[in-house]
């Protein structure tokens, strides 16, 4: 009996004392974990996170731009064919199960969008978030961006760069073509819409029935609905003085 409780003391005693000396000797640790990946080191009283070793070898990121190549060579076509006008857009819009998705900031969004968007933010894209936002893979997604729009750069402002010559000879994969282009290439901007990457990106995670609004829309467009905190005011032409004007549109009975 008396070996048995011994045997039990010690069962519950070493344990503990390992834990207190490997916490409080690095060598200690370091020889009992020498280049684990597993382990999780207590030091100094602390867990130093999973699967790290001070000796283990450095691990390369979870980047790569050879599968990114890849992906966007394959998405190229499949987008070529789903790039839609406002009238084709705003007609998918009403089908049923359709959601049009907004991958501006929520800041943004909450601002001004179009009527009926849902919203996650494309820095926020993770299998799992998306699963939470987009029923089924086979969701019809109509997607929008800054660049769609034109009149209100304060809600929806253009993404893109102008490049002087010489920063197109210097990021052109052919710099003596570059060198010889017309004055009209200099300070041309180049588009960065976030439309693009959304695309990609949604295509990468397995949703494949993805349609691009392609037409730069006026928002003072009657054809296009947007809303939030921020009202966007509708104009339209009248002849004033001989000559056509914008001015703001009020608002009728039937309307209110």
């Amino acid at each position: 009996m008396k070996k048995l409780a011994l045997l039990k003391v010690s069962l519950l005693v070493l344990p503990a004392l390992f834990t207190i000396a490997v916490a409080t000797s690095p060598t200690l640790a370091d020889s009992v974990f020498p280049s684990s990946k597993q382990a999780s080191l207590v030091r100094d009283g602390r867990v130093i996170g999973g699967g790290y070793s001070p000796n283990a070898p450095k691990r390369k990121a979870k980047v790569s731009y050879e599968d990114f190549k890849k992906l966007t060579l394959e998405v190229e076509s499949h987008r070529a064919g789903r790039l839609v006008d406002l009238d084709t857009f705003l007609k998918m819009s009403q089908e049923p199960g359709v959601i049009i998705l907004d991958t501006r900031t929520p800041a943004r969004y909450a601002s001004t969008h179009v009527k009926g968007a849902v919203n996650l933010a494309f820095t926020e894209f993770t299998q799992g978030n998306l699963a939470r936002v987009i029923p089924s893979p086979d969701t019809k997604i109509l997607i929008y961006c800054n660049n769609n729009f034109d009149g209100d750069e304060k809600n929806f402002a253009s993404k893109g760069v102008f490049l002087t010559k010489e920063q197109m000879v210097a990021v052109s994969s052919d710099p003596k073509t570059a060198m010889k282009s017309d004055s009209k290439d200099i300070n041309k901007p180049v588009s960065l819409a976030l439309n693009v990457p959304t695309y990609i990106n949604l295509y990468g995670y397995g949703y494949r029935n993805v349609y691009e609004l392609d037409e730069l829309v006026s928002v003072n467009d009657p054809r296009i609905q947007c809303e939030g905190s921020v009202e966007v005011k509708k104009l339209k032409f009248v002849w004033k003085d001989g000559k056509q004007q914008l001015v703001p549109e009020t608002p009728t009975a039937e309307s209110k």
